[in-house]
């Protein structure tokens, strides 16, 4: 089976997109690779997913999955990830700062530009599109901070285990909390997926981040609803877990979900530690 519209991996952004300042050398450490695809039941592809290395020892990896059915949901996705990268590297090279106290602080800024570029799509056109936004700031193979908008997910693989690092902002997540529906009402409901935080929508974007310590071995995987809505995640976990590239690996991860019967759009992007 062929999928389509598989990136390939790179190692530092294109310089006519990200406005570096030149090569800067590859970590030997880490590794990082992405697929994506559009999905059977969408004539474009909503999804939007993308890795970088900002500086030395610093990677950045994100996807994002546009909402909405106005004529530019597609172009929300790619603009809140062009930004997000733009911004961060500009404010990292300009800092130089690589102290894992502020680096979070920079992360949530560059978010909250992103909001800003992704409501200007909005001006005078009807319908403009939102997007949801799940990305990852490494620091070496230590620190790693996470930070999501809407129900693109990001797991720790682990010893062969998946764990929930981002929770979905959805109306039924919501309707649980609250004592409104059971966690079988929640699987069962036709408005799972109905979004209440996305990029885009506000003027003041509210933002989950956490903080997690890496040890070796781990992996770092973020991903849009249409791989995890379709495959379950003892599969995606054996999946991660095998020796491969990263990049063969989200391959695997988008096919599976083809399989499953997916009709959304399909992103993964997979960070691990060689140590």
């Amino acid at each position: 089976m062929t999928i389509t519209e598989i990136t390939v991996e790179r190692k530092r952004p294109e310089l006519a997109t990200w406005h570096t300042t030149g090569p800067r050398p590859g970590n030997p450490h880490v590794r990082c690779g992405l697929a994506t695809c559009r999905g059977a039941g969408h004539t474009r592809n909503e999804d939007a997913v993308d890795w970088a290395e900002l500086g030395p020892g610093l990677n950045l990896m994100a996807v994002a999955d546009g909402v909405g059915s106005g004529e530019r949901s597609d172009r929300a996705s790619r603009v809140a990830l062009r930004s997000l990268f733009a911004q961060l590297e500009w404010t990292i090279s300009r800092a130089r700062c690589r102290d894992p106290r502020y680096l979070p602080w920079l992360l949530k800024g560059a978010l909250d530009g992103a909001n800003r570029d992704v409501k200007s799509l909005q001006e005078g056109v009807r319908g403009g599109g939102t997007t949801t936004l799940c990305c990852v700031l490494t620091l070496g193979a230590s620190h790693a901070w996470i930070a999501h908008v809407g129900d693109s997910r990001g797991y720790l693989v682990r010893d062969g285990w998946l764990m929930h690092l981002t929770r979905d902002h959805t109306l039924v997540n919501h309707m649980f909390d609250q004592g409104f529906l059971s966690a079988e009402q929640m699987i069962n409901t036709k408005r799972r997926n109905h979004i209440t935080r996305s990029v885009g929508r506000d003027d003041d974007l509210e933002i989950e981040m956490c903080h997690v310590s890496i040890r070796p071995g781990d992996a770092l995987l973020l991903c849009t609803d249409g791989l995890w809505g379709s495959v379950e995640e003892p599969s995606m976990a054996e999946l991660v877990h095998r020796d491969r590239a990263p990049d063969e690996i989200c391959q695997d991860l988008v096919a599976e979900a083809v399989l499953g019967g997916a009709t959304d759009d399909i992103s993964a992007v997979l960070w691990s530690s060689r140590l």
